[in-house]
């Protein structure tokens, strides 16, 4: 497993997230499927991105990794709500080295309310469902 995911890493960082991707898979530990959805993000497959970080989650629990890698996806695939409450959970599971990368999606998650119309609406009613009417709120609420 551990060899797989080496190999993987090696692949990814040298652009081949195809080659990556194939060994993340073939590592089959969640440390693997969260670096799996990292690969699918790359490459735009988002559904895949989503199943791949919820099977990691399922595989090894909860992880800022993981929760995080869903969140994009989810977000990518329209899911606001989703993503939105993924990057909730993901701050209750992270150390104070991620917390500038999660509070920085969600202000991007609530800005794309104001600048996607096709989009607004349903983001709009996910932030209003949390109680934020403006990207201040939401940093000060992620704080």
């Amino acid at each position: 497993m551990e060899s797989k995911r080496k190999e993987g890493n090696e692949k990814f960082e040298s652009g081949d997230t195809e080659g990556a991707l194939a060994c993340y898979l073939e590592a089959g530990d969640g440390r693997g499927l969260e670096n799996a959805a990292a690969a699918a993000l790359r490459l735009g497959r988002y559904g895949d991105a989503e199943r791949y970080a919820t099977d990691a989650i399922v595989a090894q629990g909860a992880t800022v990794h993981a929760l995080f890698r869903r969140a994009v996806a989810r977000s990518l695939l329209g899911d606001y709500e989703g993503a939105y409450d993924d990057l909730q959970t993901a701050e209750t599971v992270s150390d104070e080295s991620h917390a500038e990368a999660l509070r920085a999606e969600l202000v991007k998650l609530y800005r794309a309310a104001h600048s996607a119309p096709s989009q607004g609406d349903k983001l709009r009613e996910v932030a209003e469902k949390h109680g934020l009417s403006t990207p201040d709120d939401l940093s000060a609420a992620c704080s």
